[in-house]
């Protein structure tokens, strides 16, 4: 009888072995079906941040958020659209909605500096009308340091 239940416990582990496997084998059919969608998706939005810039450049900040909007919610890791976005509620005075997707920005691509210096530059411009709670990020990665040489 013990015997048995060694058995039943060894068929009942191999049982719950072969489900994970099957499972992680539709995840995987499932995630390779998705990939060309993502692709597409990130294409759109990457065309959507192109032409947010031609807005930013007509001064078309109202047409410019919703175009980098449109671009977040297509690829939500778009650091690029988030800080384009900033910069457009930074143009309108809406300094906490543009720290907020700078701060986003910086977190999404930490290496990238033109976040950083937009928000020290929105900071520097307007500090009494940035709240200063809103300028931390939650980055663990070092801020970048110029890579210029002195002479």
């Amino acid at each position: 009888m013990a015997g048995d239940s060694g058995l039943a416990a060894v068929q009942a582990k191999e049982e719950r072995k072969a489900k994970a496997a099957i499972k992680a084998k539709a995840q995987r059919r499932a995630d390779e079906a998705e990939q060309p969608r993502l692709a597409e998706r990130r294409e759109q939005a990457n065309a959507l941040v192109n032409q947010s810039l031609r807005e930013l450049d007509s001064s078309d900040d109202d047409r410019a958020i919703a175009t980098t909007s449109e671009a977040i919610r297509l690829d939500p890791k778009n650091a690029t659209a988030f800080n384009n976005r900033g910069f457009a509620y930074g143009n309108k005075g809406d300094n906490d909605r543009a720290i907020a997707d700078y701060n986003e920005a910086i977190r999404l691509d930490p290496k990238d500096a033109t976040a950083f210096n937009n928000r020290v530059s929105l900071i520097s411009i307007r500090p009494s009308r940035v709240s200063l709670i809103s300028t931390r990020t939650t980055t663990t990665e070092p801020l970048p340091i110029s890579t210029r040489q002195s002479d």
